[in-house]
């Protein structure tokens, strides 16, 4: 049935039809990332844009009769979910107003009126399939490790600043055998740990008798408080433990490949850095592994979310394919807010490095049939005198520190 909705946040999500909620204010919590002249510019995402996700504070909202409308999609041959929380009124909760754009004439959204904050909605596809009627905490998932160990994980700090939502069983989209690990290492009770059901069709929903959903932290908040809490439920490093990491994807061929990958891990091993392939791991042996890193390397794929399980202080070297510099300083306005959230916290202590996609190596790589190649991701070429260069800037700065430090 096509209605009109309404498009909110969290101050003001269902407040017709007694939502409640809660507010902390953070915004003394505040600190800028110091190297503001980065390679990126950073116009879209930077000192603003990361001052105001302090400025909203962190909320917590309960309501009753929330539908969650689930759509599976796919994506490079793979099938994902998005879920969308409507209340009983009609309110859509948008936390990041810049998809709005791209929310319409998709899913359950058919037209859009951005300026009055608006939409019109038909949800006649999205059938119930189940009901929940005891207390929630409204949470969800997602497959991707980078975006599991930020987006989800790591807004159950949420739960640090809103302890009256302790008694609530947590509601999850199914978890993989490693995000399980995840929730042991943070202290989850695996007790309070409930599971959406598997939609067996593109479109459904989901009645939400009672259910609370927390507004995510901001990033800057979110990693030093999860690097901690990841390390201690670990335990203390392992004796092997190194303080040069470099992590391989030698095992994720071939998606997230890097074209010289041999030359590329006997430079870092020939500079004193062990080689870590962290999906044959299990996550605590991981952590164990990286908890004396002070500095850490890594290719896309595999670098952003493994790199936050460090300890917070150590350096990292990214390696990113070039065709990733768009979704910074060019390109649409959606990649550049999209990521710089994610890399703002982190200018400090990050150093990144852009591998050639344009290579005949990595063009003859992507033109392979059935190789699971997505679009952002071509196989680079690395230099390997700007890697080595990245390197020694990197161990001049720890110098620098370990002699002001005495």
């Amino acid at each position: 049935m096509r209605r009109q909705g309404r498009i909110t946040g969290y101050h003001n999500w269902g407040e017709h039809v007694g939502h409640v909620r809660k507010h902390v204010d953070i915004s003394h919590l505040w600190r800028p990332c110091s190297d503001q002249d980065h390679v990126f510019a950073f116009s879209d995402y930077s000192l603003g844009d990361a001052k105001q996700s302090f400025d909203h504070g962190l909320w917590a909202v309960q309501g009753n009769d929330i539908r969650a409308l689930c759509s599976v999609y796919e994506i490079d041959g793979k099938l994902s979910q998005s879920t969308s929380l409507l209340s009983n009124n009609d309110d859509i909760l948008i936390h990041e107003t810049f998809w709005l754009p791209f929310l319409e004439g998709s899913g359950f959204i058919q037209k859009l009126d951005c300026a009055a904050g608006t939409a019109v909605i038909d949800d006649f596809l999205y059938g119930q399939i189940d009901e929940f009627g005891m207390p929630l905490l409204f949470f969800t998932g997602n497959e991707n490790w980078g975006h599991w160990i930020i987006d989800v994980l790591g807004n159950l700090l949420a739960l640090e600043y809103f302890p009256e939502l302790a008694d609530r069983k947590i509601l999850f989209s199914l978890l993989t055998p490693a995000q399980m690990e995840c929730l042991d290492l943070i202290g989850i009770a695996r007790e309070r740990i409930m599971y959406l059901p598997a939609p067996s069709v593109t479109t459904s929903s989901i009645l939400l008798r009672d259910a609370v959903v927390t507004s995510p932290p901001p990033e800057s908040l979110i990693y030093p408080w999860l690097s901690e809490k990841m390390r201690r439920g670990a335990g203390g490093p392992s004796p092997s433990a190194s303080d040069r990491i470099f992590l391989s994807r030698r095992r994720y061929y071939p998606s997230h490949r890097i074209c010289n990958q041999d030359e590329v891990e006997r430079l870092f091993e020939d500079r004193g850095f062990h080689i870590l392939t962290p999906e044959t791991m299990s996550v605590a042996d991981y952590v164990r592994a990286v908890s004396r890193a002070r500095m850490i390397a890594g290719a896309s794929g595999g670098a952003l979310g493994n790199f936050l399980l460090a300890p917070t202080n150590c350096l990292q070297i990214h390696l990113m394919p070039d065709d990733f510099r768009n979704n910074f300083s060019g390109g649409s306005v959606l990649n550049r807010k999209f990521f710089g959230k994610y890399y703002y916290p982190l200018l400090d202590r990050m150093t990144m490095v852009f591998g050639d996609t344009a290579n005949p190596l990595s063009q003859a790589f992507a033109k392979e049939g059935g190789n699971g190649v997505m679009g952002l991701d071509l196989p680079p070429v690395f230099d390997l005198k700007a890697l080595d260069h990245a390197i020694m800037m990197a161990e001049k700065r720890l110098a620098i520190e370990d002699r002001l430090s005495r």
